[in-house]
């Protein structure tokens, strides 16, 4: 028997050692990527020449450099020129420092020396431009800048000091009507052993905004947000959020406030300057990004808005008194980042008009299909949850149900009877996997949640409503034994496996059970896996939560980076969509070409200090191309407005409810939940799936088209039929320039069909 335990021991050993997590082995996989072929010209590179001279001219757009330092700037058909640097930066009197540097730079690198532990930023004006370490190619329609960085070090026992230099080379050039502006990550030449480059900065101050200029920088917070030129909150702190979420894989301490606030689930940003505007689109490397935007003398005088993108990751901890840094090896795995910039004048200058090109770009990088849906409300149903009950002393996990599959049917007959004739239902907590916190590779329902033959397979295939059963933790799992979390499984940088616990609304904070997300080497199979079990169960609808809206980085054997798991995602969803309709929860912009209808888009934006106010981008980016609903109106941190908020954004009503007593939740991780028996909420639900059918009629059907500021809080939805929808925030009636009157916290409708 000893004998069997200790060759079980070593079998168990040599699995966790084979299939361990291991930042060593985490080496750099080819991808194929192009750049634009560079040749020599002396125009172009003759340093001697300070002024702009003509470098393309493609369209309506013409692109000018300066050899003497590489600014540039684009012209458009209408005159306006959008600059790499501030042209009047010279009498700006708040920026100091390294911020007067990149005032004047293309590029802010940041890097780290593990032997020094130094760890800095280097501007392609101070560091490189101003040494003459520079040299401006030509490219087909553009240009190319390779900047070295020029660094001197003596090693020991020698008399001189040995030099090393780092090359990295910016493309600029037009394609498509648009600027695209990207650093070949891959081409980067690193000829310094102790310099780790982590960082870069693409165009931080392109087309930023000065003291005498009006207008906003738009940035994708929640719906989306405006950062008005100067308006004065030099006091408030810069605006910074990672695209598609934060890194979840690096654990901070205690918990962290930003569970609360919106992520970016869009790679755009964009400038209004006077008539003019721009639409960024970060179109490489998206997923390992920053949006960055600072207001007017906050740390220089200019209003900019920008990305920048961790190409390697580092992870920093402490022990005791002792400080250091765990670097991801091998070259960078990113081989290019990139930003689109395209143009735009007159009626489209502005955010509606940004979000309009934005749906281009959408309908042509996804083909996507214009399609109306009827307006409908949308209920999220909770069908059980955890709790621990005690059964003569002894304490056990059980199941409690809070909305059967005969409770739903209750629910939509209620509904129906009142006239909602248009019910989409997202049903959740159902799964026996899910509830038991196994990984969801099965269909299988939770059997005391099923009433009588009323199963899920019959809910899906209803006539009378539609009905989306969620699948909603398919990235993670808190229960798959022993082996599987050493198999299955993330790990950080350090070579750990994640760990992080979930967040208890009730509580308001991370004290939630342990779960691990699946390790990216994993996620094809365990989908295509509840794929299957899906299809045998009949369903005709799903809905998904996490895979439309996370990503990692995974170091486990050769690792990933966030790009390559949104590949994962991506193609796993493109067998699980084929034959479903399927609903997301508030997706990442690569999810959506999966979508048939979405859930809960929020309304507003962080409210960070530095946010003036919010506007519906992602929902006028969508409007007509996918249905949509707003946040639920019973658990909405808009408060009182939520209904209204909702209106303004084209979107349809949403309530989460459950069928048994409210009691139920209570010492559950469901207890956060407020007024949610549907009864509370039935006869308010129903007036106002009434109100988005009477506003449907009058749109016609129509898109979601602009969107305006009135005045002090009113605002004005337009749709593409003409038809106008009028929000009044305030305590005062209004009367609109053509005669509608909005009572006081209330909405009006004016034109369109009848």
């Amino acid at each position: 028997m000893k004998l069997q335990l200790r060759l079980l021991c070593v079998l168990l050993s040599g699995i966790l050692l084979l299939s361990g997590c291991s930042s060593t082995g985490f080496q750099a996989k080819s991808a194929k990527v192009s750049f634009p072929e560079a040749s020599a010209n002396q125009d172009l590179n003759n340093k001697t020449v300070d002024h702009f001279i003509p470098c393309a001219q493609k369209g309506d757009l013409s692109l000018y450099v300066k050899p003497s330092n590489a600014e540039f700037y684009v012209e458009t058909a209408d005159g306006m020129r959008w600059y790499s640097n501030p042209p009047e930066r010279g009498e700006d009197t708040v920026a100091s420092g390294t911020y007067r540097s990149e005032l004047s730079s293309q590029l802010v690198i940041r890097y780290f020396n593990p032997v020094t532990g130094e760890n800095s930023s280097l501007s392609t004006m101070s560091d490189s431009v101003y040494d003459q370490l520079f040299e401006i190619l030509a490219v087909p329609d553009g240009f190319c800048t390779k900047y070295s960085f020029r660094f001197f070090k003596t090693e020991e026992g020698a008399d001189e000091p040995s030099v090393y230099e780092i090359t990295i080379p910016l493309y600029v050039y037009i394609s498509d009507g648009r600027l695209k502006a990207e650093v070949g990550v891959s081409q980067i030449e690193n000829g310094h052993p102790d310099m780790f480059l982590y960082n870069i900065s693409l165009l931080p101050f392109f087309g930023a905004g000065g003291s005498q200029d009006e207008g906003y920088l738009m940035v994708p917070d929640g719906s989306g947000a405006l950062i008005e030129f100067n308006q004065g909150r030099d006091f408030a702190s810069g605006f910074s959020r990672p695209v598609y979420g934060a890194e979840p894989t690096i654990l901070r301490n205690g918990y962290d406030l930003t569970v609360e606030q919106q992520d970016i689930r869009l790679p755009v940003f964009g400038v209004k300057v006077n008539g003019a505007a721009y639409l960024a689109v970060i179109e490489e490397g998206c997923q390992e990004s920053t949006v960055n935007a600072w207001g007017n003398m906050q740390v220089t005088s200019y209003s900019n808005v920008y990305a920048d993108f961790a190409i390697r990751e580092k992870m920093d901890y402490s022990i005791g008194n002792v400080n250091t840094s765990i670097l991801e090896k091998g070259s960078p795995r990113i081989p290019k980042i990139g930003v689109s910039y395209e143009f735009l004048s007159g009626s489209d200058a502005g955010y509606g008009g940004m979000a309009r090109a934005y749906r281009e770009h959408l309908i042509e990088k996804y083909t996507l299909m214009e399609k109306a849906e009827p307006a409908a409300l949308f209920v999220e149903l909770y069908a059980g949850v955890r709790k621990q009950v005690s059964n003569l002393g002894v304490q056990s996990d059980t199941v409690i149900p809070l909305t059967d599959t005969g409770r739903v049917e209750t629910i939509a007959n209620a509904l129906s009877e009142r006239g909602v004739d248009n019910v989409v239902f997202s049903y959740r907590s159902w799964s026996k996997h899910e509830l038991s916190g196994k990984p969801q590779t099965s269909a299988a329902m939770q059997p005391t949640l099923q009433s009588g033959d009323i199963d899920v397979r019959r809910l899906t295939q209803s006539q009378d409503f539609l009905f989306y059963p969620l699948f909603s933790d398919v990235l993670s799992f808190s229960n798959i034994g022993f082996i599987g979390r050493n198999v299955d499984t993330v790990c950080n940088l350090s070579g750990v496996t994640v760990r992080p616990r979930r967040y208890l609304p009730g509580l308001g904070s991370a004290e939630g059970e342990v779960y691990y997300f699946l390790t990216v080497g994993k996620i094809g199979d365990y989908i295509r896996r509840l794929k299957s079990s899906i299809s045998n169960a009949d369903f005709k609808t799903a809905a998904f939560s996490d895979i439309g809206q996370l990503l990692y980085n995974d170091y486990r054997g050769d690792g990933a980076k966030r790009g390559h798991t949104q590949t994962e995602i991506t193609a796993a969803m493109k067998t699980v969509s084929g034959d479903l309709r399927t609903m997301l929860y508030y997706p990442n912009e690569y999810a959506l070409q999966f979508a048939s209808d979405i859930f809960g888009l929020p309304s507003k934006t962080s409210d960070h200090d530095i946010i003036d106010r919010s506007v519906p981008f992602y929902q006028i980016a969508i409007s007509g191309l996918i249905r949509y609903s707003g946040q639920p109106l019973n658990n909405s941190n808009a408060g009182s407005d939520a209904l209204l908020k909702t209106i303004e954004a084209g979107g349809c009503p949403a309530y989460t409810w459950i069928y048994e007593p409210a009691e139920a939740l209570r010492d559950t991780g469901l207890s956060g939940l407020s007024g949610c028996h549907y009864t509370l909420t039935l006869d308010q639900a129903t007036e106002e799936y009434k109100a988005a059918a009477q506003i449907e009629r009058a749109t016609g059907g129509s898109r979601l088209y602009d969107h305006q500021q009135v005045t002090s809080g009113v605002f004005v939805s337009i749709y593409e039929n003409g038809a106008r929808v009028y929000v009044n925030y305030t305590y005062d009636s209004y009367q609109a320039a053509d005669g509608t009157v909005v009572d006081a916290k209330s909405y009006a409708v004016k034109g369109g069909a009848s």
